[in-house]
């Protein structure tokens, strides 16, 4: 028998899309059974019924009082036991991942919980050989060609800018022949 819960969840993968997978969980019976008699040994110790000290209240008292309890904590477990199985999986990266059959829990044990995960998975995209693609780099302005460009197009924007549209700056008003931005002398430009 497993230890744990996570040891007796059975995964098997299939792919119905190219950027979907579907994961299938079963867990035997007898696995649900050991697991539902841990999560209730951890309920009745945390539990206080009057009448009984804290974590000695009888089992069968526990179990009806608390079956709700009892079943989303093996729920918690049982899914989460999934999800860490999915994780596992190195090779995938999921997007999003949703049940497409809900599990349907028994206490008791009887039968094996079968349920699906339905995963958005990414895609998988070749690049190539992006080494090999030539990129043209254009040569430096001159600090002068640069003064020159950004001057003429501060007086052009200006001149043909309507008056309500252009703020009142000396920046953008004025059309001295110097540029309207400066380079920081420390930063040397080839003439």
């Amino acid at each position: 028998m497993a230890k744990s819960i996570n040891d007796a969840i059975k995964m098997e993968i299939t792919a119905p899309a190219d950027c979907v997978k579907e994961f299938n969980f079963t867990i035997a019976a007898d696995a649900v059974k050991s697991e539902s008699s841990k999560v209730l040994s951890y309920i009745s110790s945390m539990v206080q019924i009057p009448g009984f000290r804290a974590g000695k209240a009888p089992i069968g008292m526990v179990k009806s009082k608390y079956a709700d309890s009892i079943e989303e904590e093996l729920r918690n477990r049982i899914v989460s036991g999934a999800v860490s199985k999915i994780e596992d999986e190195k090779d995938i990266e999921i997007l999003t991942l949703n049940f497409k059959s809900a599990p349907d829990f028994k206490l008791d044990g009887s039968e094996d919980i079968a349920f699906t995960f339905e995963a958005n998975i990414m895609p998988q995209i070749n690049v190539g050989d992006y080494k090999a693609i030539k990129v043209e780099v254009p040569s430096m302005l001159s600090r002068r060609a640069l003064s020159m460009s950004v001057s003429t197009s501060t007086v052009q924007c200006t001149a043909h800018s309507p008056k309500s549209m252009v703020p009142p700056s000396p920046m953008i008003c004025s059309r001295r022949a110097t540029p309207a931005i400066s380079l920081p002398p420390r930063m040397p430009l080839p003439e």
